[in-house]
């Protein structure tokens, strides 16, 4: 286990122990419940702790009728602006999860058509496609070109899941679910580029492609009465001191 996914937001509690257990990645979610998506602040909490982020994107992944050219489009910019709003930088991987034991005409059908669309928003973004699901979903995509990376999934004797993984051509491996770090988590294993990446250090003047990030953290700890300073993108010792401030109130 070099990396962990999970849908419940990371707390300063437990990054310690993720730590002590080499816990390389942390995989986290966009979609379209807040509730459930990674947070500026676990972004800048696992950077600072040199753990690298994987977002993953999931809506309806569950349901085949939900991969359709038009969702795709639709979900590509709506994961591509939550990304961008976080910080992600440029070549930073999206996975989108085919969450569901898809057939080879449901791959052949909605899913590639999906996918297609998908690719044709992330390309200009910047941002690499990866896919999440069995093994024949991640071999078909990789085999036509449409995803860069892939993640297969834990679900044993799925479709072409055995295959896949014997074949190391995964970039992530993911493993059944147990309860790790005071939550329930899968843990996974990452080989080579699976594109991880980390927000800038505390006290680095922000990209220009990476200031929405730090504007927006500083406007949320703001919010949260921790920060007194201007919202300009520029993380300093003010900006630092109130981010450090909100790990002690969450620990």
């Amino acid at each position: 286990m070099s990396a962990i996914d999970l849908a419940t937001p990371i707390t300063s509690a437990m990054i310690p122990a993720m730590k002590a257990a080499g816990i390389e990645a942390v995989c986290r979610y966009l979609s379209n419940n807040a509730a459930k998506n990674l947070s500026i602040i676990e972004a800048r909490l696992l950077s600072d702790a040199g753990i690298n982020i994987v977002l993953v994107w999931e809506a309806a992944g569950d349901r085949y009728d939900s991969f359709t050219e038009t969702q795709g489009i639709i979900d590509a910019q709506r994961a591509v602006a939550q990304a961008k709003t976080l910080g992600a930088p440029p070549r930073a991987a999206i996975y989108f999860a085919v969450d569901f034991d898809a057939t080879d005409a449901q791959i052949g059908q909605g899913i590639t058509g999906y996918m297609k669309r998908v690719a044709g928003i992330m390309s200009p973004s910047g941002y690499r496609l990866g896919v999440y699901g069995n093994g024949a979903v991640c071999k078909a995509m990789l085999d036509t070109g449409i995803a860069d990376l892939a993640w297969v999934w834990g679900a044993g004797g799925t479709n072409g899941t055995a295959a896949f993984v014997a074949s190391g051509r995964w970039a992530i491996r993911q493993h059944p679910t147990i309860r790790e770090f005071g939550v329930s988590v899968d843990p996974d294993d990452v080989q080579g580029d699976y594109g991880g990446w980390r927000l800038p250090s505390a006290g680095q003047v922000y990209p220009a492609d990476i200031v929405p990030d730090a504007m927006t953290l500083q406007g949320a700890l703001k919010a949260a009465g921790l920060y007194q300073g201007a919202i300009d993108g520029v993380w300093g010792n003010q900006s630092q001191a109130a981010l450090a401030a909100y790990y002690r109130r969450s620990a």
